[in-house]
């Protein structure tokens, strides 16, 4: 083949690859333009837009631009004429070839993401290659780089001219950011690889150099871990926070293009250069750990506080893309670089979450609640605040034990007991064996001693004293020699100064509020009794009330209007009440609806009147008398044979002595006048017998006929303890790095209702210090509560734990 029939052959042969649209526009071109112009142009002439070609004889081909290559599409450079270069393509399409003489169109770079165009071919004789067009960088996220194009080939009997360089990779695309919690970042896309060079002529010309390989995508950011959900139910604990997510891997670099080659290696005839490899992408960012929510606070249902959350582990950042190789076959070129690894958290991030705070007590006698833990920080995190004790409630008044304080002895068959009003002394009568007894015994009630023995009695019986605490009142007994006598005794010298006549076999008495009046009862003449009244200034009965079977018992109001008389009967017969009227000490009401009623008691409000009622035989009765209707209200049974009675100052309770079935009794029923049931019953080791109320409510004493004996009763409400503090939640530990949590302070012990006070709780030891981070404060112990049985304080908290260090190797 002679060559310009070889020149022609090629330039057909790339004709034959242009777009369509490209030779659609030369045959028209060709159809309606001057056909005498249209000849020569065939011959000599650059190629066009509408006839990319150039003339077959002498003419350059189109290079395509940005204007005449529109869109995406690609467009082929035109060949030139048997002397002439070959034009450029556009959009990744290929340059055109030379003919005999003249240089290879360059390859148009590749839209985005597109690969580049190929060199055109140097001319048959003479001429360098077209360069390669560079591939177009991705932007679908982690897509590839388009390639490089080939460089173009010198002519096959060129003895002068270079191959063109390959066209250099394009970028591959950037990995897509992680929006869900915790997720990895997506990773890089791989760059382009570098277009082939082309060979160099046969004598004297250079092979071309490699493309450049594309560099890869940076990896996508790991997603930034959620945090826990802070507690809202009482007691509970926040949400662990979560992991952040991991950063994606940076894309791989692009290979570097193939050195070309001279055809033949004389020294004038030198390979190109070796396309160097792309740079690997850099790994994407590690996303941030969430930190852990906070506990909730504690109720009164569940107290304790809820426990604070985990804080989250950073995420690992991306690893670096690898480095594209270097092409080969020429010198130089160098395989790419490695991308950098995405960027660490270097924290504090992934803290705990706080412990709740525990429940400050409200209810009596409780103890407030636990603060709740501090939770534990993630990897990078501080370790989270332990809740604070809640405190405890105060102290309350509870429901008296009535336990026995003393068992005094030293008494002749004790009777009846009267308290001086001051509190500070007790008088018994003591009666004797048959009558015998001749004394009064006078108790210390500091000391719960005897300290006086006051004689001159005879068979003494009952006892009032007087408001003012001067003078006590006594009954000679039926026994004795003065069986007619009241006797006065002068307290300050513990003596009898007087002896009022003219009672017959007096029982029991009882002092009017003013002082002024002293009611008698007399069990004779049989089955017709009488009341006598003593008037105090003068020491002398002014009169005597009829109207009575045995009397026995008898009560003032707390106004002094009226005394409440129980009579007994004829052998226990009795069935009435009789009411005196102080001011006319005449008999104005028989109240009715007993049965052998035997001791009364007014309130000290006088709104109520309790009696005894021996009968029937071991089932007795107290009945509960209305006083504004002075009619029987109520009748309270769970008894043997009560005898006996005495309300409290306060009024809220009446002690009744129940001797029980042939004196075999034990008990003290302790009756609650709100609802008017038997509260408790006090049990004693003898049997008991009449009873005197302390003035302040706080002593019982009680007289034991049996055994001789006074026992002493604690009445005086017990002490309940006040609540303890909660103790303080521990802090957090932290990870490897960060600082401990503090521990919470522990709760304050609540007040108790005396003297004294609860201890102080136990300040929380303090976290360990490590080697990259600060361990935490240890909480302070809470107050003890002031007062009898005050709560101790909370102990505090234990401070968490400072980081370990080594994070790298975590």
């Amino acid at each position: 083949m002679s060559w310009a029939a070889a020149a022609i052959a090629r330039r057909d042969q790339q004709t034959a690859t242009t777009s369509h649209t490209n030779a659609a526009a030369a045959v028209t071109a060709a159809a309606t333009g001057n056909p005498i112009a249209e000849f020569f142009r065939v011959f000599i002439g650059d190629g066009t837009p509408d006839n990319p070609n150039g003339g077959l004889i002498f003419g350059n081909g189109y290079s395509w631009t940005e204007t005449t290559c529109a869109g995406t599409d690609p467009c082929t450079g035109g060949n030139g004429g048997l002397i002439g270069s070959g034009g450029n393509g556009y959009n990744g399409g290929a340059g055109g070839n030379a003919g005999w003489i003249g240089n290879g169109g360059n390859g148009g770079n590749g839209v985005p993401g597109g690969n580049g165009g190929t060199g055109g071919q140097g001319g048959l004789l003479l001429g360098n290659g077209g360069n390669g067009g560079a591939g177009g960088a991705a932007t679908a996220v982690t897509s590839t780089g388009g390639n490089g194009g080939a460089g173009g080939n010198t002519g096959l009997f060129s003895m002068w001219g270079d191959g063109g360089n390959g066209g250099a990779g394009g970028n591959g695309a950037a990995g897509l950011p992680a929006i869900s919690a915790s997720a990895t970042g997506a990773s890089g896309g791989a760059g382009g690889a570098g277009g082939n060079a082309g060979e160099g002529s046969w004598v004297f010309g250079h092979g071309g150099n490699g493309g450049a390989g594309g560099s890869g995508g940076a990896g996508g950011s790991g997603a930034n871990g959620s945090h826990g959900a802070d507690a809202t139910a009482p007691g509970s604990s926040g949400g662990d926070g979560r992991d952040g997510g991991n950063g994606g891997a940076g894309g791989t670099g692009g290979a570097g293009g193939q050195a070309g080659q001279g055809r033949l290696l004389f020294f004038l005839a030198r390979p190109g250069a070796n396309g160097d490899g792309g740079q690997g992408g850099a790994g994407g960012d590690a996303g941030l750990p969430g930190d852990g929510g906070n506990g909730a606070g504690g109720d009164a249902t569940t107290p304790n506080g809820g426990n604070g959350g985990h804080g989250g582990d950073p995420g690992t950042p991306g690893t670096g893309g690898i480095g594209g190789s270097a092409g080969s076959g020429g010198s130089g070129g160098q395989p790419g670089a490695s991308g950098a690894a995405g960027m660490s958290i270097t924290g504090p991030a992934g803290n705990g979450g706080d412990g709740g705070n525990g429940w400050t007590a409200l209810s009596p006698l409780t103890n407030g609640g636990n603060g709740g833990n501090g939770g534990n920080g993630g990897r990078l995190g501080n370790g989270g605040n332990g809740g604070l004790g809640g405190d405890g409630s105060t102290g309350a008044v509870g429901p008296s034990t009535y336990r026995i304080l003393a068992t005094i002895s030293g008494f002749d068959v004790p009777f009846a007991v009267a308290a001086s009003p001051d509190g500070s002394r007790a008088y018994v009568t003591n009666a004797g064996f048959n009558g015998s007894g001749t004394t009064v015994s006078v108790i210390d009630t500091t000391t719960n001693t005897i300290t006086a023995t006051i004689s001159g009695l005879s068979n003494p019986y009952g006892i009032a004293v007087s408001p003012d605490g001067t003078r006590a009142y006594v009954t000679n007994g039926y026994y004795g020699s003065k069986n007619t006598i009241v006797s006065v005794i002068d307290t300050a010298t513990n003596t009898v100064i007087d002896e009022i006549d003219g009672f017959f076999v007096p029982n029991l008495l009882a002092i009017t509020p003013d002082g002024t009046k002293v009611y008698v009862t007399n069990s004779g003449p049989p089955a017709n009794g009488t009341v006598s009244v003593i008037d105090t200034a003068t020491g002398s009965i002014t009169t005597t009330i009829s109207g009575f079977v045995t009397p026995l018992d008898v009560a003032i109001s707390p106004d002094g209007s009226r005394a409440y008389v129980t009579d007994l009967g004829w052998n226990g017969d009795g069935t009435t009440v009789p009411v005196i009227d102080t001011a006319s000490n005449t008999v104005s009401y028989t109240i009715t609806g007993l049965n052998a009623p035997y001791g009364v008691a007014v309130t000290p409000n006088g709104g109520r009147i309790y009696v005894t009622n021996t009968a029937p035989a071991q089932n007795g009765t107290v009945s509960v008398i209305n006083p504004g209707s002075n009619t029987v209200s109520q009748t309270l049974t769970e008894f043997v044979t009560p005898v006996w009675i005495a309300a409290s100052p306060a009024g809220d309770r009446v002690y009744v002595s129940d001797v029980g079935f042939n004196l075999s009794g034990r008990t003290i029923a302790v009756i609650d006048t709100t609802t008017n049931n038997v509260a408790t019953t006090i049990t004693l080791p003898h049997v008991p017998y009449n009873i005197a109320v302390k003035p302040d409510g706080t002593r019982l004493y009680v007289t034991n006929l049996i055994d001789d004996t006074v026992t002493v009763i604690d009445t005086a409400p017990s002490v309940l303890a006040a609540g303890n503090g909660g103790s303080g939640g521990a802090g957090g530990d932290a990870g490897t790095i960060g600082d401990g949590g503090n521990g919470g302070t522990g709760g304050n012990g609540g007040n108790g209702v005396g003297a004294g006070s609860g201890a102080a709780g136990n300040n929380g030891s303090d976290g360990s210090s490590g080697p990259d981070g600060i361990g935490g404060a240890g909480g302070s112990g809470g107050q003890g509560g002031a007062g009898t049985n005050g709560g101790n304080g909370g102990n505090g908290g234990t401070g968490g734990n400072g980081g370990t260090g080594n994070f790298a190797d975590a």
